[in-house]
């Protein structure tokens, strides 16, 4: 999936929906509300308290689909700003360059495989 896949489909669902959270800076201000909320969804799906004994086993579906519910609110939240996917990649990427950077300067290892974090180990690419 690409943004643009992402960008055209919540455009094309809140039409077909007739569905609006508002104008401008209110169907703004309503999308990162209902972000917060499916976020905190997605911590509910995980063991993130951790000064609790009881932990339960992930269920990896519920998880994803907190996810992509995030996903589609920060589509929203894009084309309600009126931000295309090629300005939100360049911008991704312009910030990425100083995410690096900061590393670099703190002596974070950028270029070392599988260090530190399990999510290195899952993902396609690495």
């Amino acid at each position: 999936m690409n943004l643009t896949y992402l960008l055209d489909n919540q455009r094309r669902l809140q039409v077909e929906l007739n569905y609006c959270m508002g104008e401008n800076e209110e169907a703004i201000k309503n999308n990162v509300l209902a972000l917060i909320v499916e976020a905190t969804e997605i911590l509910n799906e995980v063991n993130w308290k951790q000064w609790s004994k009881e932990k339960k086993v992930i269920d990896e579906g519920a998880l994803l689909f907190e996810i992509v519910d995030v996903l589609a609110l920060l589509g929203n939240i894009i084309n309600e700003a009126g931000f295309t996917a090629p300005q939100v990649e360049e911008a991704y990427r312009s910030k990425l360059e100083i995410y690096y950077a900061k590393a670099r300067r703190d002596g974070h290892p950028t270029n070392v495989k599988g260090s530190g974090c399990s999510c290195l180990t899952k993902s396609e690419g690495l």
